[in-house]
């Protein structure tokens, strides 16, 4: 690589950082704190002299995959550390989490999800909160995404669009080397969340088998916790249509409490919290995530390039065998609920038949 070419991409690494830290509300170059290096040595076997050997070895092996050479958009070392974090400097399964990484968007058939624009109903999500980052970390370091779901309109910005937006999102996030070591956690706000939503979720089995692809396999970040608050009864159906997807190290840090907000303060400290959850901070403003992520793809984020049409792009293994047993797993029926959810116009006599929709599905064991 030439010296301008290097200058360029340690450039764009450098205001990718700032975007991901300043404009998600903390104040810093986003460089690691000492107590954060240390846990990285502890945690991930990260060493300076080890950090170099590694990095180097992971170029080659990307370098010399035509399939993923060709989409990777930057070559700065920052690109590559986040992979060996996320997998605890094992070189080999830093480059497989490369691979399912840069292919994920063709592997499910969405090539757009790296199309550098927002589309108008993710541009309305943003502005109206339906999902976004806190500015503090929590107690433990983490990152905490937040989730409005009784705030999104399926009909202005469909699941899939849904899916792209978190992608994007936590592709932003994790360019902070914090939150590469201490990892992030989703908090989740259910209030509101109604018949529309949950509908968009579970007729959409193929993609909710992706999403779950994504978190476990594809995405290289340290998922720490999620925690549900505020829920309506029935997020019991979807807990029983996902978890048969998660590995049981997930599922056991996948936490749905009763309550509200105080709980949420107890349990994270309320100096990380808006006043939103009880906390000390100021109420949540989601106004500023729309032109961070606009900045973000202004930048020429995400680091890939979109796939052109018809381009063919093989699998990897690791996710074939799992999109197979996902497939499998989720082809309980929910025709019965569909045509119940579907006829309840009237807002009166939706909980009845939401009930007996849901009953159904409960009901119906898996294979």
């Amino acid at each position: 690589m030439d010296t301008t070419n290097s200058m360029a991409e340690g450039a764009t690494a450098s205001r990718l950082k700032s975007i991901a830290v300043n404009n998600f509300g903390e104040e810093g170059p986003g460089d690691m704190t000492p107590s954060t290096r240390e846990k990285a040595q502890r945690e991930l076997n990260e060493t300076e002299e080890g950090t170099i050997i590694a990095i180097a070895e992971l170029k080659q092996l990307i370098a010399n995959d035509p399939k993923i050479s060709e989409i990777i958009d930057r070559t700065d070392d920052s690109f590559y550390l986040k992979y060996l974090r996320a997998r605890k400097f094992d070189v080999e399964r830093s480059f497989r989490l490369a691979q399912n990484h840069a292919l994920y968007p063709e592997r499910i058939g969405q090539p757009h999800i790296y199309y550098r624009s927002l589309t108008p109903g993710q541009v309305l999500a943003l502005e109206e909160g339906v999902i976004g980052v806190l500015a503090k970390r929590d107690n433990l370091g983490r990152k905490i995404l937040v989730l409005f779901p009784g705030k999104w309109n399926t009909e202005t910005m469909p699941l899939a669009e849904m899916h792209s937006l978190c992608f994007l999102l936590l592709n932003i996030m994790i360019e902070s080397e914090e939150t590469q070591v201490n990892g992030f956690m989703v908090l989740c706000d259910a209030t509101g969340l109604f018949y529309r939503q949950l509908l968009s979720v579970i007729t959409n089995r193929d993609l909710v088998s992706h999403i779950v692809h994504l978190i476990q396999e594809t995405f290289p970040g340290r998922f720490k916790e999620a925690i549900i608050i505020k829920h309506p009864w029935y997020v019991s159906l979807i807990k029983t249509m996902v978890f048969p997807l998660i590995k049981k190290k997930f599922r056991d840090r996948i936490h749905i409490l009763g309550g509200g907000h105080a709980n949420i303060a107890q349990r994270l400290g309320p100096d990380c919290l808006p006043e939103d959850f009880n906390g000390s901070q100021p109420k949540y403003d989601p106004a500023f995530f729309t032109q961070a992520i606009q900045e973000a793809i202004n930048n020429n984020y995400p680091p890939f390039k979109p796939c052109p049409p018809g381009q063919d792009i093989s699998t990897p293994a690791s996710l074939s065998k799992l999109h197979k047993r996902h497939s499998s797993l989720l082809s309980f029926p929910t025709t019965s609920i569909e045509t119940k959810l579907e006829k309840s116009l009237s807002l009166q006599n939706i909980d009845d038949e939401f009930h007996d929709a849901i009953s159904f599905s409960v009901s119906t064991p898996l294979p």
